[in-house]
This record gives C-alpha cells, structure tokens and sequence, in this order.
C-alpha cells in the first residue's frame, strides 16, 4: 500500500457500478430485478477483491487510513481476503439460487427478497473481522 491516501479506485468502480446498473434498464422486465440484484452481489465482490489486490482497506467501514499503514501488507491481504471469502461464498450461491428460481419460474421477488436480507447478513458476519495490526501479532 502507498503512503498516498487515494479514493480514485472507489470512485471509478462507483461510477463503473452506476453505468452497468443502468444498463439494467435495457434487460426484458422480466430479468431486470433479477440482474440488479445480481450486479449489486458480483459488484461488492469486485469492489472488496479491488480493496483486496491494492490493500485499500480503509476503504472498508471500520479501518482507519493510518490503521491500514501500521498493518503489514500480509496483514492487508488476511483483512481483505476474509472479507471477499464470505462475500463471494454469498454471491456464488446467490447466482445458483437465482438460476434455480428462474428456471422452476418463482417471482423475481424471491431473489429480491433473498439477495437483500443474504447481503445484509454477510455484510453483519463481517462486522468481527478485525485488522491484526504489527502491534497484534
């Protein structure tokens, strides 16, 4: 990580996110919902697996910029892994679950209603996972 706080990658990935979630309006009704809640599970992992291989952790909630400059980079890649392991573990299921949904024909609800309340309870299970710093261990 540099010594250089920088919120550019968030931004471009915000903007990246926005542009492809409007895209969403062009899929048929049907699948839009489904896409959305989609694109919202896979653009966490892409932002967190982004957070991961720059070791921007103060972009997550909780970690401070100076925190992430006292923690070796190992410690960085441990912070960042754990979170992009639950939340890619989620998205994986969840595309399963959306596949099988759609396939047997349930409302679009369903994976609506699945993919809010799973990303929401991934992103409390985060909520333990502690940055060990140099002065840890």
């Amino acid at each position: 990580m540099s010594e250089e706080k920088s919120y550019l990658g968030l931004i471009l990935w915000l903007i990246g996110f926005l542009a492809v979630m409007t895209l969403c309006m062009f899929l048929p009704e049907a699948w839009m919902l489904r896409g959305i809640m989609q694109l919202c599970s896979l653009g966490i992992v892409v932002l967190i697996y982004m957070i991961w291989v720059n070791e921007k952790i103060y972009w997550i909630n909780g970690v401070t910029f100076e925190e992430a400059l006292q923690a070796t980079s190992a410690q960085r890649k441990a912070f960042a892994g754990a979170h992009l392991k639950l939340f890619g573990w989620f998205a994986a299921a969840f595309l399963v679950f959306s596949a099988v949904s759609a396939a047997l024909g349930w409302s679009e609800w369903w994976d609506f209603a699945v993919g809010t309340v799973g990303m929401i309870a991934v992103a409390i299970a985060t909520v333990p996972i502690k940055l060990q710093t140099k002065k840890d261990g």
